[in-house]
């Protein structure tokens, strides 16, 4: 297994509007990608959390397990969304979901009572989010740039009616994003990451940086 030395301070050429800079940045989390570029592996040294993922031919994934003893299961219906799950320690829950003419979904309702609603551009891209979770109320809004498809380049979130995350993205020529601005209830964080493709241009690894 790769040894990463995460937390060590290092000064990196990063991407900022663009342009090439030098930052003082720690490394904070790395990921692996199969050859269909689905998440495998995960390392988040900042929750000191390890995760590793399994998925079917579609793509879906179906279990996930990490090194805190956790795991789950997945069940998804024909269209790719999930309709039902267990964990080992005898969770369970299940979804109704509906789809709109272009078998996209825009609601669904679980076991539990937690609702949702999808809204989507004339491109199909997913524009908005709005969640139920008893009496809290979650809502998410994505933005896209013509240059990038449908890779976001910002992401809002907003809770009880009040904005507690703002993303903005800057994403190479492979569709990875690089560097993101984070805002979190007033304060700024970058984060930058390395992105390592194989020779089908297919993303392998990336390194999660976060600035000093």
């Amino acid at each position: 297994m790769e040894k990463y030395e995460f937390g060590k301070r290092v000064y990196k050429q990063v991407i900022v509007d663009g342009k090439k800079v030098g930052k003082w940045v720690v490394l904070i989390e790395v990921e692996d990608y199969d050859e269909n570029e689905n998440l495998i592996h995960r390392i988040d040294a900042c929750n000191s959390y390890e995760g590793w993922n399994e998925y079917d031919e579609k793509g879906n994934c179906i279990h996930t397990s990490d090194n805190k003893g956790n795991e789950f299961w997945r069940e998804y219906d024909s269209k790719g969304n999930q309709i039902s799950f267990r964990t080992n320690k005898g969770e369970k829950g299940f979804a109704q979901n509906r789809y709109n003419s272009d078998d996209k979904l825009i609601f669904l309702e679980r076991s539990n009572g937690d609702s949702g609603k999808i809204e989507y551009d004339e491109n199909g891209r997913k524009i908005y989010i709005k969640m139920l979770f008893g009496e809290t109320v979650e809502e998410c809004f994505f933005e896209y740039s013509d240059e990038y498809g449908d890779k976001p380049i910002s992401k809002k979130k907003i809770v009880n009616g009040e904005l507690k995350t703002e993303d903005f993205y800057e994403i190479d020529d492979k569709n990875s994003w690089v560097h993101k601005k984070s805002i979190r209830e007033g304060r700024e964080f970058n984060f930058w990451a390395d992105c390592e493709y194989d020779e089908n241009g297919k993303l392998v690894k990336k390194l999660i940086y976060r600035g000093m």
